[in-house]
């Protein structure tokens, strides 16, 4: 696919300047497997394409977050080379002379992109451009999934203007019914009002807390990552230590390599089409520049979780795994989990408004059913749903109590 004409006016191509971060020849460095935009070529071919937003006005407190992508791109292209092949494009950063221009550019840019199957990385810029992100994604006529990485919830019931810090309220009103599901990761709940988590709860989008990610539980949300089309990232989800280019100082959060292992999950996703990291502040880092480091560590990440991708559902049939049926006595239903024992990745068949569909689980989630317990996913799918009467006997009153 030609890259499309308006590009070039959408676009100011970047120059391949960058720092060696590591002892090695400059051959090995990533930067030197970046195609740099130049104003044309061909999008065919590319696995990634990396965008720069240099907007912050919609972000209170916070404005310094436009300087960061020329900052991550310094750093990012001096870390060395991941090891699996994966193809790159760096197209540059959105013009605009607006926070709204650079919104309308970013959508068209990335519709372009899902046409031509390569994968948006956006370097904000302020959070609010996730919503350039779900417009384009809506456009594509499909039902999609949003994971939301942030030690707060940006959701506000209120008449203010909008901003990064309410903008999920837009993004869903806007594309409610292209959303198939909401996921909130790594919240602190002393950073969220009740009505906010009221709001998840009510519509049934998934929260998940910042203790439930920490040592070995981050392996239990890796399905949430992996049923992702979309991945927003707010730095403020890392712990103000390790990530000190960012608005205030948080002194709970993610820690520097709890969010790599969640970014390189994202990565490793066959469903992910977009994956945007916003609100890093470089004026507000620490004499060593750690936390542009740090963020350009995570997309390293990311990519190289892009270069290792299975191929797995939903590239590849559910229908073609390891099938287990589990029938569950106390309530009189049978659950279908699917299992690659290539890698150990399960999934399970659960009600949906389509009648069922499938998504990720773990293995406990499987073993658990073994011993008669319904998966909580299952539940919450057919909550969602509304599905009670695809129950045999309608007893579900009791699995609260269970």
């Amino acid at each position: 696919m030609e890259t499309p004409p308006e590009f070039k006016y959408y676009l100011d191509p970047v120059s391949g300047s960058y720092e060696k971060v590591f002892a090695g020849s400059d051959r090995e460095t990533l930067g030197s497997a970046v195609s740099f935009f130049d104003g044309e070529g061909d999008l065919k071919g590319f696995d990634v394409a990396v965008i720069g937003v240099k907007e912050g006005v919609n972000s209170p407190g916070n404005k310094g977050c436009a300087e960061a992508p020329d900052f991550i791109r310094k750093n990012l292209y001096g870390l060395s080379m991941v090891e699996n092949p994966v193809s790159i494009t760096d197209l540059g950063n959105v013009k605009g002379s607006s926070a709204k221009d650079k919104l309308v550019a970013l959508k068209e840019i990335c519709e372009s992109l899902f046409a031509a199957n390569v994968i948006p990385l956006v370097l904000g810029g302020s959070q609010d451009l996730t919503i350039a992100l779900a417009d384009a994604l809506s456009s594509q006529k499909q039902k999609w999934s949003f994971t939301c990485i942030d030690a707060k919830i940006d959701y506000s019931d209120s008449d203010e203007d909008f901003n990064s810090e309410n903008f999920i309220g837009r993004l869903l009103s806007e594309n409610y019914n292209m959303i198939s599901s909401v996921t909130v990761m790594g919240i602190q709940k002393y950073l969220c009002s009740a009505s906010q988590l009221k709001f998840l709860e009510n519509n049934y989008y998934s929260v998940i807390r910042l203790g439930e990610i920490k040592g070995d539980e981050i392996k239990s949300v890796e399905p949430y990552l992996r049923d992702a089309d979309m991945i927003s990232l707010d730095v403020s989800s890392v712990k103000g230590s390790d990530m000190p280019a960012q608005k205030g100082a948080m002194p709970n959060g993610l820690f520097a390599d709890e969010i790599c292992q969640l970014a390189w999950y994202a990565g490793l996703s066959d469903r992910l089409k977009a994956f945007g990291v916003f609100e890093l502040n470089p004026i507000n880092d620490n004499e060593l520049s750690a936390g542009v480091s740090l963020a350009s560590q995570i997309i390293w990440h990311f990519i190289e979780g892009v270069s290792k991708r299975y191929k797995d559902y939903p590239v590849r049939d559910i229908e073609s795994y390891s099938i287990f049926i589990v029938h569950l006595d106390d309530y009189e239903t049978d659950i279908r989990f699917f299992n690659n024992q290539v890698n150990g990745r399960w999934w399970v068949e659960v009600p949906s408004d389509e009648g069922m569909s499938v998504i990720s689980c773990t293995e406990e989630d499987y073993v658990k059913a073994t011993n008669n317990e319904i998966p909580e996913k299952w539940i919450f799918s057919l909550k969602k749903s509304a599905y009670k009467s695809a129950i045999k006997n309608n007893n579900l009153s009791d699995i609260d109590e269970k």
